[in-house]
């Protein structure tokens, strides 16, 4: 996946450039504060607030997956073994990975129903939905690469694959579990 967005000073950004002209230019900004348990894990500090901000050039998503965005930046301020067991510090690329398939993917999804957000041990993160029978999971691992697991809890078919965005069965499970 192309990179969505860098880092520059400090901000998780995506600099703005040339679109079609029905599409429109959205970003979505917060000001994201360490999660509060981060000054309970000894030898950790509270760290100062700090900005994300996200900008694409399509049309906006659903107002839930703009939540999904903030919520997998902010992923971003765990520190390491924010697990209590070792947990690595969720990676740059990870995000960046979900939050492009999130643009890129979702929105042509009526109705869409937005995923849990999770951060994985490994630096990674998953969106996971958990509906009408049916669990869908996309994992991002640190370095951006994509997979996916579905389960059809009622018949037990079940679905591991590499994430590529337009196959056309990912695209039916996606559909099943966020639609």
């Amino acid at each position: 996946m192309p990179a969505l967005a860098e880092w520059t000073n400090g901000l998780l950004t995506q600099p703005e450039g040339s679109w079609d002209g029905d599409l429109a230019s959205w970003d979505v900004s917060d000001v994201v504060t360490p999660w509060p348990f981060r000054t309970a894990i000894p030898g950790h500090s509270a760290a100062a607030p700090s900005r994300v901000v996200v900008r694409v050039n399509s049309p906006a998503p659903p107002d839930p997956i703009v939540n999904v965005i903030r919520q997998a930046s902010e992923l971003l301020h765990l520190p390491p073994g924010w697990n209590s067991y070792g947990a690595k510090p969720i990676a740059n690329e990870a995000v960046e990975a979900a939050i492009a398939f999130l643009v890129e993917a979702i929105p042509a999804i009526p109705n869409v129903v937005a995923p849990a957000v999770v951060p994985t041990v490994r630096g990674g993160l998953q969106l996971e939905w958990r509906r009408q029978g049916v669990d869908l999971e996309i994992e991002f691992g640190p370095d951006a690469t994509g997979s996916w697991y579905a389960e059809d809890r009622d018949t037990e078919e079940t679905v591991e694959a590499p994430l590529v965005v337009d196959d056309v069965a990912f695209r039916r499970w996606l559909g099943r579990a966020s639609g």
